[in-house]
């Protein structure tokens, strides 16, 4: 009950309750003792950290994530070591150490059949980092063959639409652009969050803005854009607020009128100042952008 209730607030932004809950669940789980309830207790503990922007705990708290997982004999504790790696690397925006972790996690043996559109959403995301960009636009379009309906409507739909909104502004011409739009405004409040995993992308406004950004329309943009960079600064997702700010930045200076211009420069600032204090590598989520090499710190 803790863990579905835990799992809803993530959903819903709400973290400080969500860490209510993951607190709660960590107590009963050290008074039970349950090797697989110590294991998960680990899993949150991670999820959090890395959307935090504690990347250094993050690290750690993998390895041991593991070694709980191995211990409780758990069929994911492979997948979960894997996937959580990627998940901190795509954190700090080390994207290009992606096809690396991918290769591992596609061998394993244990993966729940709803979440290899997942995997599927994030090896077009190597091919693009890795120059493919042909076999990155093939796989992106053979997945939105029809309009995404053959992704399963399930604890991953969210986290793929957010991959694919990152496909789509990253790609010339930003294919499926409309339709990806369409699909993630319902959940404009929403967080984006990965639910085996329990970590997070930020606020799914961000990806709104990145996609109606991509299409043109700067106005929709930068509504959606300032709804990101607010509930990521609630949420105290350090990470995806910068990401944010600096996409909100690129917007306001494209536009270039004083206010706006001074304003950006203030946003990249601080984006720029919490990813060095971070040690992330990149605040680009689009991986290409609008026709510019990626911006790396």
């Amino acid at each position: 009950a803790l863990e579905a209730r835990l799992r809803s607030l993530l959903v819903l932004g709400e973290v400080a309750r969500a860490d209510e809950e993951i607190a709660a669940y960590v107590e009963l789980a050290e008074r039970l003792r349950q090797p697989v309830y110590l294991f998960l207790t680990c899993i949150y503990r991670v999820a959090r950290a890395i959307s935090t922007g504690r990347f250094a705990a993050a690290e750690q708290l993998i390895a041991r994530s593991l070694e709980l997982g191995t211990a409780s004999q758990h069929p994911a504790a492979g997948p979960v070591f894997w996937g959580q790696s990627l998940w901190l690397r795509i954190g700090r925006g080390a994207f290009e150490s992606l096809p690396e972790l991918l290769v591992p996690l596609r061998e394993e043996t244990w993966i729940p059949g709803s979440a290899h559109h997942v995997v599927e959403a994030m090896s077009a995301l190597e091919a693009l980092v890795s120059g493919r960009h042909q076999q990155a636009r093939e796989l992106f379009d053979r997945t939105a063959a029809r309009d995404f309906v053959d992704c399963p409507r399930n604890e991953h739909w969210l986290m793929m639409m957010a991959f694919f909104a990152m496909l789509s502004a990253s790609l010339e011409g930003a294919p499926h652009a409309n339709r990806l739009y369409e699909l993630l405004l319902p959940y404009a409040s929403f967080n984006v969050v990965h639910e085996t995993l329990r970590t997070d992308l930020g606020s799914t406004a961000h990806f709104l803005g990145m996609l109606a950004r991509a299409r043109g329309e700067r106005q929709e943009a930068a509504g959606h854009l300032e709804s990101a960079v607010a509930m990521n600064a609630r949420m105290g997702a350090r990470p995806h607020l910068a990401r944010s700010q600096a996409e909100l930045a690129d917007l306001l200076a494209e536009r270039g009128a004083g206010a706006d211009a001074e304003r950006a420069r203030a946003l990249r600032a601080e984006a720029e100042a919490t990813a060095g204090e971070l040690g992330m590598v990149r605040l680009d989520l689009r991986l290409t952008p609008l026709g510019r090499s990626p911006r790396a710190l």
